[in-house]
């Protein structure tokens, strides 16, 4: 599973909607994509430091949410 975070790309909600996880969860990681990708573009992070943030938010939530984590591969746009 290929899961595009960043400015461009759908709702990580979007993404992951038919993997049964809840509305609260789902909503929670937008929210979080969402600040990551606000300071990024307005120059409190680095691009680096976003992408590492963003592995960071896909690590946390795999480990809770999905139970195939090793298939899940980050796209940034």
């Amino acid at each position: 599973m290929k899961i595009e975070l960043g400015a461009l790309s759908d709702p990580i909600s979007e993404q992951l909607k038919d993997l049964g996880i809840s509305k609260e969860d789902l909503r929670h990681y937008d929210l979080d994509a969402d600040a990551i990708t606000r300071a990024n573009v307005r120059g409190y992070i680095s691009d680096s430091n976003a992408h590492i943030a963003r592995k960071r938010l896909l690590k946390k939530n795999s480990e809770n949410t999905f139970k195939n984590k090793r298939n899940i591969s980050l796209i940034q746009r």
